[in-house]
């Protein structure tokens, strides 16, 4: 029989047992777990006990049941998020214009040319061979982020002769006509000081919506761009002197906002929906 005497109770008392899953048998409580029957493990571990029913999160009591809905709910909330940031990288279209063989001059592209990726120019494009017409200014065109050998060139030098162009962004493939929130572009001036060139965004009614505008500086290189909802159409123009632009950026008309909107949650899987139960108050045993 075990010594008794650094127990104040009866030596007859529980503390007797040797393997018991209680650990306050000694003050004559009830045992906060209780193995399951039918176990025949003479070794109980905390697996072998009821675990916690009721889970505390933020003060609110969740079964266990209302938990595993939270888990989930963050697991679909944190793929839709990185979902939603791929989709913005994987639908942004760039035209370097660099698809065009010009002759080794400067020559007319399709008005539709780049309808595949969801814009329509409202004129022929004019894309000049950079190294071949401007030869001096091709390091510089290279070293401010240019890619060979084309850019879109506006000009009043003969063969362009004009200084803007407009262009309307569709559903890709297709003449239906959609709307972007992003458009920027490079440009390249090799006068400094003056307009490097202008970028305006208009809505589907014709209204302008939104402008970037900058002064060419001594890079002779600089980004326009404009990133507003519901751009339908853009119009990209140069001073007097002429700009080459190069790598049109824009996200890909309608596809982005119907991939989003795809990932939306419907109502019944917040967490305002999810079973709550109130803390209990009363006897420990009419809660077991």
């Amino acid at each position: 029989m075990l010594n008794a005497a650094p127990c104040r109770h009866s030596a007859r008392l529980d503390c007797r047992v040797l393997r018991s899953p209680s650990r306050v048998r000694c003050a004559g409580l009830r045992p906060p777990l209780t193995a399951p029957t039918g176990r025949s493990s003479t070794h109980p571990t905390h697996s072998n006990f009821k675990r916690g029913q009721r889970i505390s999160i933020y003060g609110r009591k969740f079964t266990d049941a209302g938990a595993s809905k939270i888990k989930t709910f963050g697991l679909v909330v944190a793929i839709a998020v990185a979902v939603t940031i791929a989709n913005k990288a994987v639908l942004a279209a760039t035209i370097g214009f660099d698809d065009f063989n010009t002759g080794g001059g400067t020559a007319f592209a399709a008005a539709n040319r780049y309808v595949s990726q969801g814009i329509v120019f409202s004129r022929t494009i004019p894309v000049e061979d950079v190294q071949a017409v401007e030869p001096a200014f091709f390091p510089t065109f290279l070293a401010q982020g240019g890619t060979p050998p084309n850019a879109m060139a506006l000009t009043l030098v003969s063969p362009v002769g004009f200084l803007s162009i407009n262009a309307s962004f569709v559903v890709p493939g297709t003449a239906t006509p959609a709307t972007t929130d992003l458009v920027s572009v490079r440009v390249f001036d090799t006068n400094v000081g003056t307009t490097l060139g202008t970028l305006e965004a208009f809505n589907s009614s014709g209204v302008l919506i939104a402008t970037d505008t900058a002064t060419t500086p001594p890079s002779q290189a600089g980004t326009l761009e404009v990133a507003v909802p519901d751009i339908a159409s853009a119009q990209f123009s140069s001073d007097s002197d002429g700009a080459d632009f190069d790598n049109l950026v824009f996200r890909h008309a309608g596809r982005g906002r119907r991939a989003r909107a795809r990932l939306h949650l419907s109502p019944a899987r917040t967490p305002a929906r999810l079973p709550i139960f109130p803390h209990r108050t009363g006897s420990r045993s009419s809660m077991m």
